[in-house]
């Protein structure tokens, strides 16, 4: 039986179209219905916005695989995402099926996009009275971008005419590999961002003797916001002291971050709280940051100017007090805090000592108990370089102790010892150096100590008595061997 019937779908927008039967006595009534979803293409009133969160609004929009070549855009929940073709490069439309009605003068379009890690990406934006591509307007081009996360990006525009008018996207990348966009909206008027500065990181000279009165502190900002930030201020405190402000006339374009400098006092031997506060002076459109969002404008981080320590020298790396007299190369060491209670490689970086204080010619030391190496399954090996340089000086510039390639203490912790020979009296500092990515590399303890002229160490002791016996079996003077080792 067919059913004829009109429905009404002359508004602009999707319809939704529901048809069902009812029969008496129907033994299954869950099949009775059908549902089919229309889009009216009519022009659409600004605002518009198109997040993509559903497949739905994707379908608002017109493919054009133009090279033909099977790449093409599709729905990526949410946004829109295209892989690229590695032979032919793209030619790849995304066109709006409605118009958005434009009044004349000033409108704008904004959007998200993101490229891969891999490869920079190219990405052309069109407007027009036709949806014909060859005869849209570019609004747009973004050439051989490369991204670190999503990026915002508005675009302002003046209308000439008041009209409907067609939007395209077009993928243009020459040798990319992906690239998403989202969240486009289109409206009247201008388009003012408003800026959003964060602090993301700190950089503070390592923990050693011998600071000086103008070492650098390196600060990361970001601007999360959606306008360009041309004019910050800094404004830093040492230990709870007044603070201190610097301006900077620079630009910290939207989505994007940069390192700036501070130079500090730290020259007396001494723990200093360094606190550092941004703040937005001018952006593009005269917009400041939202007060929502000032949350992120602060970081804050310590250095120690440490005095040269005494032998000897001992680290055992459980005690909270010995571990913050060593200064971690970025995060490539941290603290396991749970079964070793040790101090544990997490990738290729050094961790290196405050300054001791050591004396031309005479000999020294150095004890730790290292574990390295796992087997599961397969065997796998761990490498390490100890160096020594004087404190404050590059490490690259340091003389290499010794070099263990391939190590394998089965899953123990043994003790290693090293003697070296001192060039000249100085304040030294010692680096342990996971050379490739750590399997299993970890260190418990760290020891430097000068080798005297006489120095013996009791290594062991036996007897031929069980470990528990009666007295009547001891003679009245036991006899025990004791193992010397003259260091």
């Amino acid at each position: 039986y067919t059913f004829l019937a009109k429905a009404d779908f002359s508004a602009a927008g999707w319809h939704t179209l529901t048809v069902g039967v009812e029969a008496e006595n129907d033994a299954l009534s869950t099949n009775n219905s059908l549902e089919i979803r229309v889009f009216n293409a009519l022009p659409l009133s600004v605002p518009v916005s198109w997040a993509f969160e559903t497949e739905e609004q994707f379908k608002e929009w017109r493919v054009l695989d133009a090279n033909q070549d099977t790449y093409s855009w599709a729905w990526g929940n949410p946004g829109l995402q295209i892989y690229n073709s590695a032979e032919s490069g793209n030619n790849d439309w995304i066109i709006s099926l409605a118009p958005v009605f434009l009044t004349r003068g000033e409108s704008y379009l904004h959007f998200m996009y993101r490229t891969s890690p891999y490869a920079p990406e190219s990405l052309e934006v069109l407007y027009g009275g036709s949806p014909d591509t060859s005869s849209m307007t570019r609004l747009l081009l973004l050439d051989d971008v490369l991204t670190t996360g999503a990026t915002f990006q508005a675009v302002n525009f003046d209308v000439v005419e008041s009209g409907d008018y067609y939007f395209a996207f077009r993928s243009c990348s020459k040798t990319g590999y992906m690239l998403d966009i989202g969240d486009i909206n289109v409206n009247a008027g201008t388009f003012v961002g408003i800026p959003d500065l964060s602090l993301s990181a700190i950089g503070l000279p390592a923990s050693v003797c011998g600071l000086g009165d103008t070492e650098p502190v390196v600060v990361s900002l970001y601007n999360g916001g959606t306008t360009d930030i041309h004019q910050f201020k800094l404004t830093y405190t040492v230990n709870g002291q007044s603070p201190v402000s610097q301006v900077f006339n620079d630009t910290l374009p939207m989505g994007r971050s940069r390192d700036f400098a501070l130079y500090l006092d730290f020259s007396q031997e001494d723990t200093y709280e360094v606190s550092v506060t941004g703040e937005v002076l001018k952006a593009d459109g005269g917009n400041l940051e939202s007060d929502t969002t000032l949350d992120d404008n602060r970081i804050s981080g310590k250095v120690t100017h440490f005095s040269p320590a005494t032998l000897p020298y001992h680290t055992d790396m459980s005690v909270e007090e010995d571990r913050v007299q060593w200064y971690i190369e970025g995060n490539t060491w941290y603290y396991e805090d749970y079964y070793d209670f040790a101090m544990n490689a997490r990738s290729v970086g050094a961790i290196v000592s405050r300054c001791i204080s050591m004396e031309e010619g005479k000999s020294y030391r150095i004890g730790y108990h290292l574990r390295a190496g796992m087997v599961l399954f397969d065997a796998y090996f761990d490498s390490y370089t100890i160096l020594i340089g004087i404190s404050g000086t590059a490490m690259n510039t340091w003389d290499t102790l010794v070099s263990y390639m391939d190590v394998y203490t089965n899953e123990v912790y043994g003790l290693e010892e090293i003697v070296f020979e001192c060039p000249e009296s100085a304040s030294y500092s010692l680096a342990f150096v996971a050379e490739t990515d750590p399997w299993n590399l970890s260190l418990k303890d760290f020891s430097v100590e000068e080798i005297l002229e006489h120095d013996v160490r009791v290594t062991g002791i036996r007897s031929s008595y069980l470990g528990m016996s009666i007295p009547a079996h001891f003679a009245a003077f036991p006899a025990f061997n004791v193992d010397v080792e003259n260091r």
